[in-house]
């Protein structure tokens, strides 16, 4: 048969494995939301980009049009990227949101 000591030098063991796999397992878990909120943050800070980009392209669309009265496939032949007249129309429209949102006059 185990002694007492035996038995509470097997229970202290257990006890600090046991603390050790918690400390543990909250490590990890820190570490997994930290990681989370970056993978968060990046991916606004990517779709803000994005929408600040294509709000960019569309007020340089509309000036195009609108100023210097191209049409959408003088635009077209105009601009190095392949934009079908949907695209060019949505950019213009990105664009007239966001101005719209700030405040802005383009």
């Amino acid at each position: 048969m185990a002694s007492n000591t035996d038995k509470i030098a097997a229970r202290k063991a257990i006890q600090q494995a046991h603390a050790e796999r918690v400390r543990l397992r909250r490590e990890r878990e820190t570490q997994l939301e930290q990681l989370a909120i970056q993978v968060g943050a990046s991916l606004a800070a990517g779709r803000r980009a994005l929408a600040e980009a294509e709000a960019a392209a569309g007020r340089a669309l509309n000036q195009m049009i609108d100023q210097h009265g191209l049409g959408v496939r003088e635009v077209q032949e105009w601009c190095a990227v392949q934009l079908t007249p949907r695209e060019i129309a949505r950019l213009r429209r990105a664009a007239e949101e966001v101005d719209g949102e700030s405040g802005e006059v383009a």
